[in-house]
């Protein structure tokens, strides 16, 4: 979500490459066409095609889970209330919300290793829209329909086929360091004191 105009169906698929390891996949509306005696007359199969490499599908859905999480210290991703007591959605998720300029149009994409939803609230024409931000984003315009979307996938996931203990695979790629940043806390409050800068050649990190 950004500042393309992009229809929710292109947005779906986009972020449903992350979820596939880095394939897209085109989505359908249609998955086949049987007769009135259900045999399979068409079977619909959706094009694929590798979009990116599986670590940077990855990393992209490390960032967007995120979103839906944070600690008191680190700060609260903006779709965080999902966890709490009201959803109580607590596996493997991932997401972004989305706001437009005047608080025209709120977005929320929403996924976990099987499932890519997006939830779209807005208007045909777009002065119409919230005074303020209050309600006027993606966090309370959208994000509420996807959870209690979700609750309800959940509470049918045998039937549907969806794991509400699927996890999104690591690639052994990958790597992954733990970093304790309270050195570089303190180098940067004690650079502050000193009104100086650092020289550019301090160690980096990611």
């Amino acid at each position: 979500m950004g500042v393309a105009d992009l229809t929710l169906y292109e947005i779906v698929g986009a972020y449903g490459t992350f979820a596939n390891k880095g394939i897209y996949t085109e989505p359908i509306f249609v998955e086949k066409i049987v007769d009135k005696y259900g045999n399979t007359i068409s079977k619909i199969t959706p094009k694929q095609n590798e979009a990116m490499s599986e670590e940077t599908a990855y990393l992209m859905v490390n960032l967007l889970e995120n979103v839906v999480g944070g600690t008191r210290e680190s700060g609260w991703g903006t779709a965080a209330s999902l966890r709490g007591s009201k959803y109580q959605l607590y596996g493997s998720i991932a997401g972004k919300t989305g706001t437009t300029n005047d608080h025209a149009d709120g977005w929320f994409i929403g996924f976990t290793p099987e499932l890519v939803t997006g939830i779209w609230v807005g208007a045909e024409e777009r002065n119409v829209h919230f005074e303020s931000i209050e309600y006027g984003q993606g966090a309370r315009m959208a994000l509420p329909i996807w959870g209690n979307y979700m609750i309800e996938v959940f509470k049918e996931s045998e039937k549907l086929g969806y794991s509400k203990t699927a996890t999104f695979e690591k690639p052994e790629s990958v790597p992954y360091w733990k970093i304790d940043c309270e050195e570089y806390k303190s180098r940067e409050n004690q650079n502050y004191q000193n009104n100086n800068t650092t020289s550019g050649q301090e160690e980096n990190f990611y």
